[in-house]
């Protein structure tokens, strides 16, 4: 997974390559699109990669701000897991392209549902006390 925008190879943070032992050695390929939209899958020799790090699973966190055909989805199963909000969810949910898989217990599923995100910033107190 790339976890940073690099400009020379065109990669962006949250890329997702694939490491594939090829004719050339080792080789690291990547969803793309040609000029007319039509995928056109690439390679790039390892030493050539922008920063990355391994990621057979990622985190919902850092699944924001890209999508994937398939998504699988465990919640905890602890239903007072203080992890579990609508946002959470609906972030999870809103990765998938074609279908998702969700792994999830009633109450915690329920509890998910059931709880927004509270803040701990203060800006309504700040700007209440204006």
């Amino acid at each position: 997974m790339i976890t940073r925008n690099d400009a020379d190879t065109g990669l962006a943070n949250g890329d997702m390559g694939v490491a594939l032992h090829g004719r050339d050695g080792f080789e690291v390929w990547f969803d793309a699109q040609d000029a007319a939209g039509l995928p056109a899958p690439r390679a790039l020799p390892p030493q050539y990669l922008p920063e990355h790090e391994p990621a057979s699973a990622i985190t919902i966190h850092k699944s924001q701000g890209s999508e994937y055909d398939h998504v699988a989805v465990l919640l905890p199963a602890d239903a007072d897991s203080p992890i579990l909000s609508r946002e959470l969810l609906y972030t999870a949910l809103s990765r998938a392209r074609r279908s998702i898989e969700l792994w999830a217990g009633e109450d915690a599923l329920r509890a998910a549902l059931a709880r927004p995100v509270r803040r701990a910033g203060g800006l309504r107190e700040r700007l209440g006390s204006q």
